[in-house]
């Protein structure tokens, strides 16, 4: 190969390379965000994603079916050490923020709204509630780590007062 040949096939060689690292970075993959587990589904907005080989894929038809993206992310909520967290909820397009305190039972995970926190407000994001009072993709962060789930308004077996939502385990994950 003489000069003018190699000098030719490098720079189709320096062509081909470039045009793979705009390829690669084209298709949208990135490096799995801190927090999130190999294998682990979690939402990019309102779209599904999983952490895979170090990088975020959209994941297969079969994969995360349980994780429910539909609903804007809201902020996650400071855990206290007693399991209480606030929580912001929209409902016909009004907003609202309570305070939920862990309510402890032998087999099941609730928490009781606390009124004296329950006030209106404006702006920010909220989680939307529909008539049936289920809070969705809450998050909630836990000495350091986030989780996210959702919570069904069901009170405890035997307690005829208060505002109750248990805790959907199905739903609870690591974000």
């Amino acid at each position: 190969m003489n000069r003018k040949s190699f000098r030719q096939w490098l720079w189709v060689m320096a062509a081909l390379m470039i045009a793979a690292v705009g390829l690669y970075a084209s298709t949208g993959y990135a490096a799995c965000p801190a927090g999130i587990a190999k294998e682990q589904c979690f939402c990019q907005g309102s779209e599904k994603k999983i952490c895979s080989d170090g990088s975020v894929w959209t994941p297969m038809s079969y994969e995360c079916q349980s994780l429910d993206c539909s609903t804007p992310s809201v902020p996650c909520s400071k855990v206290g050490s007693d399991l209480s967290f606030k929580v912001c909820v929209e409902y016909r397009n009004a907003k609202y923020e309570f305070r939920l305190n862990y309510y402890p039972t032998p087999a099941d995970y609730y928490w009781l709204a606390d009124l004296n926190t329950f006030a209106a407000i404006s702006g920010g994001t909220c989680i939307p509630i529909s008539d049936d009072f289920a809070l969705k993709n809450i998050c909630a962060e836990h000495q350091g780590v986030s989780y996210g789930f959702t919570m069904n308004f069901l009170s405890p077996p035997g307690v005829p007062f208060g505002y109750f939502w248990k805790m959907n385990m199905t739903t609870f994950q690591k974000k």
